[in-house]
């Protein structure tokens, strides 16, 4: 079974290429021949991308005892591992999705446009995964904790500022293993 840094390498390569081919295709759009002189970069909008692998969690994930405190771990393109806490009343799913969302944030703020950015999230939990691709596009049910609702909206402020979000579970151990918990 391929590790989490063979994966990542893997999936930066995909990255990388699919960049490369986007490029060529706006290029033959846009009617520009890279080998002529007056050939000027600005003209194709640059683009960034970058890999995030996150998990979350919580002390307690029993809504009849009383959620507990929330907390979770996030990795950006191989850089150092943050960790973030939330405070009490927190599900699994509502912490992993304010660690994407703090992940997402850290990421932003490093950019001052990201609307070209390729963002590629990576975790094991596939409900996070699944609002990181469509919470735009759906609203939790009304039955879900107060939490869940505010992770979702605070999620969706962040996605929007992204031109692609792409994601990718992974199994638990490989969570485990990159964070310790």
């Amino acid at each position: 079974m391929p590790t989490l840094d063979t994966k990542i390498r893997k999936t930066r390569q995909q990255i990388a290429d699919l960049q490369n081919h986007l490029k060529n295709l706006e290029n033959k759009k846009l009617g520009i021949n890279l080998k002529k002189p007056e050939f000027k970069a600005q003209q194709i909008p640059q683009t960034a991308s970058v890999i995030i692998v996150f998990d979350g969690g919580t002390s307690c994930n029993n809504p009849k005892r009383g959620f507990g405190k929330g907390y979770g771990s996030y990795q950006i393109s191989e850089g150092p591992i943050t960790r973030v806490d939330f405070g009490t009343g927190h599900s699994c799913n509502s912490a992993e999705i304010r660690t994407m969302h703090s992940a997402l944030k850290d990421v932003a703020s490093s950019f001052e446009d990201c609307r070209n950015m390729h963002v590629h999230i990576m975790g094991d939990s596939q409900i996070a995964l699944k609002w990181a691709k469509c919470c735009t596009k759906m609203q939790p049910s009304e039955s879900c904790w107060k939490e869940f609702h505010t992770a979702v909206r605070m999620l969706r402020e962040e996605v929007v500022k992204f031109g692609r979000i792409t994601t990718q579970w992974h199994p638990r151990e490989e969570s485990v293993k990159l964070f310790g918990h």
